[in-house]
C-alpha cells in the first residue's frame, strides 16, 4: 500500500531543528531568529511609539570594507537613536556568543567605529515566557571558584 502526502506535510515531517533551539517568529513584516529577539523588538517598538526613540531600525546591514576590499556584512538585530542623543545604538540579542559574532563585533568597532551592544538572554530552560534581558557593553571577566 502506497501513501501519499502533501508538500506541506513532508516539510513538517522533515523540519530541521535550529542549532541553538531557537524558534523563528514573524511580526510587522520582519522575521526574527528567536522568541527573545521578537520580545526585544516589542519592547523597542513600544519605546518608539511612546516617543522615547527617534529612530528604530530592524535587521540593518553594515558592510565592512577594508582598503576597498569587502570583508563581510554584519546584520544587526536592531539599531536606534534615543531621544536627546546623537549617536545610534547597535544592538544584538544573543543567547550564545559565537566566534563569528565576536569577530564581527570587533570589526564593527575597528572599521566603522560602532560598538555593538549585546543583549544577553537569561532564561529558564523549560519556559520561554520567562525570558529576561541583560545589556552587556563591557567584557565579562570569568571568575573561578576556589575550593575550601
Amino acid at each position: 500500500m502506497k501513501t501519499t502526502i502533501t508538500k506541506e506535510q513532508y516539510n513538517a515531517l522533515n523540519k530541521k531543528k535550529s542549532k541553538y533551539g531557537s524558534i523563528k517568529t514573524s511580526a510587522d513584516g520582519y522575521t526574527f531568529d528567536s522568541i527573545a529577539e521578537y520580545k526585544r523588538y516589542l519592547q523597542l517598538r513600544t519605546m518608539y511609539q511612546a516617543g522615547e526613540l527617534l529612530f528604530l531600525g530592524v535587521h540593518t546591514r553594515f558592510p565592512i570594507v577594508i582598503n576597498t576590499h569587502p570583508i563581510c556584512v554584519y546584520e544587526s538585530d536592531f539599531n536606534y537613536i534615543r531621544k536627546g542623543e546623537v549617536f545610534a545604538v547597535v544592538e544584538d540579542v544573543k543567547a550564545v556568543r559565537t566566534k563569528e559574532f565576536i569577530l564581527k563585533k570587533k570589526l564593527m568597532l575597528a572599521v566603522l567605529g560602532l560598538e555593538v551592544t549585546e543583549i544577553n538572554v537569561l532564561k529558564k530552560r523549560k519556559r520561554d515566557d520567562n525570558i529576561k534581558f541583560e545589556q552587556n557593553n563591557a567584557r565579562q571577566k570569568r571568575t573561578t571558584k576556589t575550593r575550601t
